[in-house]
C-alpha cells in the first residue's frame, strides 16, 4: 500500500525461469532500476488479453512480457493503470515450507496513454461475457460499466 492505495503485486512461478530468478535476485531494497514499459496486445497471445512489457535496462537488461487475460485478471490491470505501478515477485513453487519467494520488486508504471484503449477493450471484452450468457447488447455494457464501477469504487 502507498498513499493508502493498494498496489497490484504479480507473483511469477520461476521454476522454468532461472533468468527471472536472476534479475529479482539483481535487486536489493535500496536498488532503483530503470525500465522501459509498453502495454498492448502481442501476436501469439492468447485471444482476450492485453500485455504489459518490461523492458528492464539496469541494473540487469531482461525484457519481461506479462499477459493478463482481461475478463479474469482485469483488476489487477486496472489497479496498475490506476497506481501507475505493481510490485514483482519471484515464486520457485514447492509446498508451503518449500516455496521459496524473491523480494518484491516495484515497478513503476508512467502513463503510455493506453488508459482510453483499456477502458475500451474492458467493456467489450466484459460485455461479450455477459451477452454469452443471454444479456442483449445494451444490457451487457450496462452490466459491464457497473462491474467496472464496482471495481473502482466498491459496492454502493
Amino acid at each position: 500500500m502507498r498513499d493508502g492505495k493498494l498496489i497490484p503485486l504479480v507473483v511469477i512461478d520461476t521454476n522454468e525461469r532461472p533468468d527471472i530468478d536472476s534479475l529479482f535476485a539483481s535487486y536489493t531494497p535500496e536498488t532503483v532500476g530503470d525500465v522501459a514499459i509498453q502495454w498492448g496486445r502481442r501476436d501469439g497471445a492468447a485471444k482476450g488479453t492485453v500485455t504489459l512489457n518490461i523492458q528492464f535496462i539496469a541494473p540487469v537488461k531482461q525484457l519481461l512480457m506479462l499477459d493478463f487475460e482481461i475478463v479474469r485478471q482485469g483488476l489487477v490491470v486496472d489497479g496498475i493503470l490506476r497506481t501507475r505501478e505493481l510490485y514483482l515477485q519471484g515464486v520457485r513453487s514447492g509446498d508451503a515450507e518449500t516455496q521459496v519467494r524473491s523480494l518484491k520488486v516495484r515497478v513503476v508504471v508512467p502513463d503510455t496513454t493506453f488508459d482510453d484503449i483499456w477502458e475500451e477493450l474492458l467493456i467489450e471484452e466484459l460485455a461479450q461475457r455477459s451477452k454469452a450468457l443471454g444479456a442483449t447488447d445494451h444490457h451487457a455494457r450496462f452490466l459491464a460499466r457497473e462491474s467496472i464501477r464496482r471495481w473502482r469504487t466498491g459496492p454502493s
